[in-house]
This record gives structure tokens, sequence and C-alpha cells, in this order.
């Protein structure tokens, strides 16, 4: 999908990986999991959010996919700066 939008995916082993690269090259969208080895994917959100807000920076899109559609999590991960939330599986 993305390499259709010329858009080249960057794939990370964990969430310090992540927030390595972020701080290091410049994303057009941040894909995340909830489920991460380390931290969830909310925890990843606050941390990419935290790291723009001290840059004084604008807010790249985070899009989260998840196979938990519970309602607290969604909540939970808007609060935290996710732009929007996908459940799986998905057509």
């Amino acid at each position: 999908f993305f390499r259709n939008m010329n858009m080249e995916p960057v794939e990370m082993t964990s969430a310090s990986d992540a927030i390595e690269a972020f701080q290091k090259d410049k994303f057009s969208i941040i894909t995340v999991s909830y489920i991460l080895k380390s931290e969830d994917g909310i925890e990843f959100t606050r941390m990419v959010r935290d790291i723009e807000a001290s840059n004084k920076s604008g807010q790249i899109p985070i899009l989260m996919i998840s196979q938990n559609d519970n309602i607290d999590i969604r909540v939970k991960a808007f609060e935290a700066g996710i732009t929007e939330f996908i459940s799986k599986p998905f057509t």
C-alpha cells in the first residue's frame, strides 16, 4: 500500500529502536500495533508526542492497528495522541 504512494516502509523490532529512528529521520506516517514487545502502542505514542512537543514540531499521523477492539483501549489510544485506530481483521 505505502509503496504505491511512493513511501518506503521501515520496520522496527522494538519501540526503543523506533523512537531512535524517529529522532534521527523524517517519516510521513507511523503505524503501530497496540501490543509491542516492551511498551504498548499507547506508551509508544506518548513518547512520540512528547518528542514532538519538546521539539515544537508538527504532529506526524499515527495509525494504531489492533485486534483488540475494546473501547477503553481506543479511548486511551486517542488520548495518547493517535490519529486513527483500525481493528483487525480488516478487508
